[in-house]
């Protein structure tokens, strides 16, 4: 019920209270006390609240509140869509394709299940795209995608990568936390972070720092997925949408999924023991 919060608190934020990205056609996203959140990130506080509807839609004893969770998904959608970000919306749609494919059970449910999705997507491209603005409907054009090679990080992940290989020690140990700023600042590029975080990590840390990453991830992914399939979805949402970001430790939703199946994994191993 915490992450439903959170999820109609950030609807209700993008909603009412979002305000346009400087620079960033049209892209819209939260500013609190001056300060605004990365669009692409917005779009992370979604991803388990939308599995949570899901799951409650499908699942739920009560059918009144269906209709609830099914513009619940559509209100988070809608918002995923303002922020213009390329790598939230593929994102979700991951997300609700791995769900529809690990937990969806039953022909009945089956069915519910695709009634559903033929019904926001309908609401999506009559109702939704056409209140969108043109430039951030423009940005999900493949052809746009190249031109700028995906908001210049096509650019960034060939810095980073190429100088990886210049050093085999650097690529199996990492050159540090934060090295990425130096190397495309050398590179006269201006982010300071490699907007992947499996190329953050492995530039970072290098290949046995990368490694005990992907481990740690595949662990917490296969501990949840009998007991608690909506974390493993939710893990797996928030991997793709990583691939887009960097989510260092101050990225809460990322870590907080994660951590989450860590104590639902150590809270089985007491019952059991």
């Amino acid at each position: 019920n915490i992450w439903l919060l959170t999820g109609a608190i950030m609807v209700f934020l993008m909603v009412f209270a979002s305000n346009v990205l400087v620079n960033s056609d049209n892209r819209e996203t939260i500013y609190i006390f001056g300060y605004s959140e990365d669009p692409n990130q917005v779009c992370g506080y979604f991803i388990l609240p939308l599995v949570i509807c899901m799951e409650r839609m499908l699942h739920k004893e009560d059918k009144r509140f269906r209709i609830i969770y099914i513009l619940f998904l559509i209100a988070m959608i809608y918002c995923v869509f303002k922020t213009g970000s390329r790598g939230g919306l593929v994102a979700i749609m991951a997300t609700v394709f791995l769900y529809t494919i690990i937990s969806v059970k039953g022909m009945k449910n089956r069915i519910i299940t695709a009634i559903v999705i033929l019904a926001v997507l309908f609401i999506i491209i009559y109702f939704i795209i056409p209140i969108l603005p043109e430039t951030i409907m423009n940005r999900f054009n493949i052809e746009r995608i190249l031109e700028d090679r995906a908001s210049n990080r096509f650019n960034i992940w060939l810095v980073l990568l190429t100088d990886m290989k210049t050093n085999i020690e650097n690529f199996v140990f990492g050159k540090g936390f934060y090295a990425t700023a130096e190397a495309l600042s050398g590179a006269g590029i201006s982010n300071t972070v490699a907007h992947n975080h499996i190329i953050q990590v492995l530039y970072d840390q290098g290949l046995i720092g990368c490694m005990l990453f992907i481990i740690m991830l595949a662990t917490s992914a296969v501990r949840t997925f009998k007991r608690n399939r909506i974390l493993t979805v939710a893990l797996f949402g928030m991997m793709v949408l990583s691939m887009s970001i960097t989510v260092y430790p101050y990225y809460k939703p990322f870590w907080n999924v994660l951590i989450m199946g860590a104590l639902n994994f150590v809270e089985e191993e007491e019952k059991n023991a």
